[in-house]
């Protein structure tokens, strides 16, 4: 098999970035059994995760255990499966995930049975994590991949259907198939790509004082938090709850925040989904004590600027969710810049290093990170009449779009 590795290691615990090359002309050398199973067929899943996520020393949040557990409660059902990879020459546990399965419409003609790694395109479950591979250690990345790709082809997927690993850390995936391959015609699609902004502590100055902070930036943040103080008379500071039952509060007022900000737009937001709200409250239920989640109140005094949701791995902090006031109809005030600036310092000032906002567009996080990675959602087909038929029905409708 020719394998082509180009990897680079970013200043964070959180991922590497992989290329794989899949030449499915060739004898795959298998060194792993790879199954699929019901979770309900699997009561030792979670010991397992915890097993080797430990053996591994795991650095993605989006991997522990905890997440599992939420998942398997709130988001789980009859038709999701364990991956479970299992070294043939010592029986070692190797690699663990899981698939959620779902029948969707596509351009509202066109419908296609998924399969996607550690989430979920089903409606209303429609979550993924991000930094998303197997859990594996690293020096096993591409092998275990490689094969965790061909197994699916060789015992999941029919014609037309679809494996999807949404916001990968694998930036390419070329798969060669043909004539005397042991998998049929195989499409791989580049569905999107997204930046997760970082800022990544350097030195011992205060953040506000950071070098490639712009001038003007950091003017307007300065001059925002003194406002704040002027209006409710009282400092700016940062509150974390002392209970789970606290921190559901501040959850809940986040959700309100933000809930009335994305009305302004015209849309929903994320907490008119109450999966979504069911599966983040049981995260914060476990997380909460062991420290892996963190909920932070801004405010002064009475007044308050807005709510964040995280979640904590080691010196790496990930923002899930915000809630900012903007009733106040002054430009000045910034209140996204604010919160996330001071939740910044608060957690170089814990002796975390890396502060994650995660992907996503916006000046807040472009112009506050010093740091980003891209992150890549794929879609690996297996070809069938129906997806020929769509693709040139696609380069038809284009092809006339381009001419008039």
């Amino acid at each position: 098999m020719s394998t082509s590795i180009s990897q680079s290691i970013p200043n964070s615990p959180v991922v590497k970035s992989y290329s794989l090359s899949l030449d499915l002309t060739e004898q795959l050398a298998k060194s792993v059994d790879t199954s699929f199973i019901p979770v309900a067929q699997y009561p030792e899943l979670v010991i397992d995760w915890k097993a080797l996520a430990k053996k591994i020393n795991n650095t993605n949040s989006f991997l522990e255990s905890y997440w599992l557990e939420a998942w398997l409660t709130e988001l789980a059902d009859t038709n999701t499966l364990a991956v479970k990879m299992v070294d043939q020459h010592n029986g070692e546990l190797v690699g663990l995930g899981f698939l959620g399965s779902s029948i969707c419409k596509r351009r509202k003609f066109f419908t296609v049975k998924q399969y996607t790694l550690n989430s979920s395109t089903a409606e209303n479950r429609n979550m993924v994590i991000e930094y998303n591979q197997l859990l594996c250690a690293p020096e096993r990345f591409i092998e275990l991949h490689q094969q965790f790709i061909v197994a699916v082809f060789q015992h999941l997927l029919k014609a037309g259907e679809e494996l999807h690993l949404p916001f990968s850390v694998i930036k390419n995936i070329n798969c060669l198939s043909g004539k005397n391959s042991q998998l049929p015609t195989t499409t791989v699609e580049l569905e999107q790509s997204l930046t997760a902004w970082q800022v990544v502590k350097q030195g011992k100055e205060p953040f506000l004082s950071s070098a490639y902070l712009s001038a003007n930036r950091r003017h307007q943040i300065r001059r925002a938090i003194r406002l704040y103080e002027q209006l409710f008379q009282n400092p700016l500071q940062v509150v974390q709850p002392v209970s789970v039952g606290e921190a559901l509060q501040f959850f809940d007022k986040l959700g309100e925040l933000h809930t009335r900000y994305w009305q302004s737009k015209g849309l929903p937001g994320s907490f008119a989904n109450p999966i979504w709200v069911a599966f983040h409250r049981r995260l914060i239920e476990s997380g909460f004590s062991n420290g892996r989640v963190q909920l932070l109140k801004f405010c002064a005094g009475s007044g308050v600027v807005g709510y964040l949701y995280n979640h904590v791995h080691g010196d790496w902090v990930g923002n899930i969710q915000s809630g900012f006031d903007y009733s106040i109809d002054d430009k000045r005030l910034k209140p996204g810049f604010v919160c996330h600036t001071m939740a910044i310092q608060l957690n170089f000032d814990s002796g975390r290093r890396y502060y994650d906002m995660l992907a996503g567009d916006g000046e807040q996080k472009s112009s506050l990170a010093n740091a980003q990675r891209e992150l890549h959602s794929w879609v690996i087909q297996r070809s069938s009449v129906g997806r020929r038929i769509e693709n040139s029905l696609l380069k038809l409708i284009r092809g006339v779009r381009e001419y008039v």
